[in-house]
């Protein structure tokens, strides 16, 4: 199931509920306001610098001798902005420096190097191989003692293409790979849950289930959510229904708007989307606590959006502020940011903001926040021209292609809010 397809969910979800839910106090800044958080106390030195940080983000770069003198002539909420976002002119990009890296043949007699080899970098040049040969080289590995073995857990992988007739050889090689367990490597997470499915399709369940635990514990794990819904379906299959009411509410709580998590719901009649619905509306905040230089980027991102009609020539520079902000830190001016974005017509950054925040603090996912993440927009033309298609799956294909960005054009070509090529 792909990403459009949770979205549809949403979309559908928020078209079925829209106007229900209460609205949110906001508060917005006068020019005043950001002109004092800033640290200006003349309105006239403000204006100043307003107009000189317009004409430098249009022109997207400062000299290093500019930014390098800022301070002498201009305030810090000023140059720390500049210097931080805008390029310097004729810097030239630093080379990555490659190390170099002996690599071995891949043949018989490597077998035993090849196992200590990067699995990802040993999954790029690994080839195509005959299954006499991949079977004749499982026998050798499975004999390998020391870890790691990523040799072995490349050739279970290969093997999968004879899965019927190999299951026996390709489970022992997992089996032999997995036991160097290697909880740093972020890509044990995809081998874990991948030998999980496995197991889970040959109806080994507790096995899997030990396969799903093993995924969730790695560092660094990035689609923890995928484990823990298999790891839900074992609990099912063993007749576990308690664990597998904890893993469904577990799931839903820190990852609310996955698919996984819709499919969780629906299963378990948890009421998941009922609960976003019934919280409050948070109050949005547009002052930043903490290090009050490192807000100063936020505070003219505020002062564009509430100036400028036209932000197209200020893209850039407001996709770099809001990309560079660390998540989750004051949520509630995330919030606000998002909002205000949104009403901007900015809703790429607005759902990023958003998106990266509930990530890190899904307790705080509500109603209102689903109306910015899974913004109706062009609701009214779509449902005007979309005939015998659902509306939700429209939109669920604009978001995901544009973000709404009617003027997004890709490096194919493709152009507007559904990416179509001409």
């Amino acid at each position: 199931m792909n990403r459009s397809s949770w979205i549809f969910i949403f979309a559908g979800t928020l078209l079925s509920l829209s106007g229900s839910s209460g609205n949110a106090k906001v508060s917005h800044p006068s020019i005043e306001d950001l002109q004092n958080l800033l640290g200006y106390k003349s309105s006239k030195s403000f204006e100043s610098d307003y107009t000189l940080l317009k004409k430098l983000v249009k022109k997207g770069e400062v000299s290093a001798n500019w930014k390098k003198n800022c301070n002498k002539n201009y305030p810090i909420a000023f140059c720390f902005t500049l210097n931080k976002y805008l390029k310097t002119t004729g810097a030239k990009k630093k080379k990555r420096s490659r190390s170099k890296r002996t690599r071995v043949a891949i043949n018989s007699k490597n077998l035993a190097h090849l196992q200590k080899e990067d699995y990802r970098s040993l999954v790029r040049r690994f080839g195509n191989h005959s299954r006499k040969r991949l079977l004749k080289w499982s026998e050798i590995s499975l004999k390998e003692k020391s870890c790691p073995r990523n040799l072995s857990l490349v050739l279970a992988d290969s093997l999968e293409e004879s899965l019927d007739r190999d299951w026996e050889h390709v489970s022992g090689l997992y089996e032999h790979g997995l036991e160097c367990q290697q909880k740093d490597k972020s890509w044990m997470e995809y081998i874990h849950m991948h030998y999980g499915l496995l197991l889970l399709s040959y109806k080994n369940y507790s096995q899997a289930l030990n396969s799903f635990n093993h995924a969730l514990k790695v560092e660094g794990a990035r689609e923890s959510y995928r484990s823990l819904y298999w790891k839900l379906q074992c609990h099912q299959k063993l007749g576990q229904s308690k664990r597998a009411k904890l893993t469904a509410r577990r799931l839903v709580s820190e990852f609310p708007r996955s698919w996984f998590s819709i499919l969780a719901n629906h299963e378990m009649k948890l009421g998941h989307i009922k609960n976003i619905k019934s919280r409050a509306p948070r109050f949005f905040e547009y002052k930043l606590e903490g290090d009050q230089i490192k807000n100063y980027p936020l505070y003219w991102l505020q002062a564009l959006l509430k100036r400028e009609s036209n932000l197209s020539p200020y893209d850039p520079f407001l996709s770099k502020i809001v990309v560079d902000y660390p998540f989750p830190e004051n949520p509630g001016y995330i919030k606000y940011l998002s909002l205000v974005l949104n009403q901007r017509g900015i809703y790429r950054l607005g759902i990023y903001a958003l998106t990266q925040m509930n990530f890190k603090k899904p307790e705080e996912l509500n109603f209102e926040q689903l109306k910015i993440i899974y913004p109706l927009v062009y609701l009214l033309t779509i449902k005007k021209h979309s005939r015998d298609l659902d509306p939700s799956l429209i939109l669920s294909l604009i978001r995901q292609e544009s973000a709404f960005n009617e003027k997004a054009l890709s490096s194919a070509g493709a152009k507007g809010l559904m990416q179509l090529l001409s």
